[in-house]
């Protein structure tokens, strides 16, 4: 006969299977809270789509393709800077709001709840407030990714710092050198693989969220492809998800070539 398990164990595997059922429960409950279960929506769904896809072939090659071009370069354009902006930004402030670099704890928890609080807004969200600010154009939309990428590389770099090893920031300090020196020798080389990492993923996000902030107005792809859908053009609709189809996996291909051509070794 086996021996009964530790009160700890047994504690956590109930606390494991309670928390099991709720999710289940949980599960559950949003589907049929969405519909899912319901046979209605699902009856004319597929001919639907199928009437869609059939009118939207062959795709545009029409007076729409220069806009979706120009759209395009507008939204590498915002991409590009949004994420060189708030890489600037987000370096130094993510020092202090690292635990292992900051001045103060207190600092450290400001800057912590100022990028949780940036980052908690939606792209689309982001970008009607600068809209309303600014106007129309691309300005609104590079300002709604900065501070969006901000907050997200923020965080990703404070976590990177706070990882580092102990052991070559005490090697940098027993030179006696200032903690910039400090940062510059002991910590960044420690970082740099993955503050490029997340730059390149925050850029492919910054793409893609270029090509629907549009929407609202601020620059990028977003307003021609839902003109087309509005109009009921399908055939320009088609080219432009085209469009935004090879955008997105040139960004990705892009990503993927400069990680090796930087970093022969991963």
């Amino acid at each position: 006969m086996l021996p009964p398990l530790p009160l700890a164990l047994r504690k956590q595997q109930a606390f494991r299977r309670i928390v099991s059922v709720f999710t289940i429960i949980a599960v559950l409950i949003s589907f049929y809270l969405s519909d899912l279960f319901h046979l209605d929506p699902w009856t004319g769904a597929f001919s639907g789509i199928w009437m869609l896809v059939a009118e939207a072939f062959p795709p545009s090659t029409g007076p729409v393709l220069p806009r979706l071009l120009h759209g395009a370069v507008e939204s590498i354009v915002i991409a590009i800077s949004a994420i060189t902006l708030s890489f600037v930004l987000a370096l130094p402030l993510s020092f202090l709001a690292a635990n292992k670099t900051t001045p103060h704890p207190l600092i450290a928890y400001g800057m912590r709840s100022f990028f949780g609080a940036i980052r908690s807004i939606p792209e689309l969200i982001m970008a009607i407030i600068f809209v309303a600010a600014m106007g129309f154009g691309t300005l609104p939309g590079v300002m709604a990714l900065t501070v969006i990428s901000l907050g997200m590389l923020g965080r990703f770099f404070y976590e990177a710092i706070d990882r580092v090893r102990q052991g070559p920031i005490d090697a940098v300090t027993a030179t006696g050198v200032n903690k910039l020196l400090i940062i510059i020798y002991g910590i960044l080389p420690q970082i740099l693989t993955e503050i490029f990492d997340y730059s390149i993923y925050r850029f492919e996000c910054n793409l893609r969220a270029s090509t629907y902030i549009g929407i609202v107005g601020a620059g990028g792809m977003g307003f021609q492809i839902i003109l087309s859908l509005r109009l009921m053009q399908y055939q320009d609709l088609l080219t432009g998800i085209i469009v935004v189809y090879i955008l997105i996996n040139s960004a990705e291909m892009m990503g993927k070539f400069l990680r090796k051509s930087f970093f022969i070794n991963r």
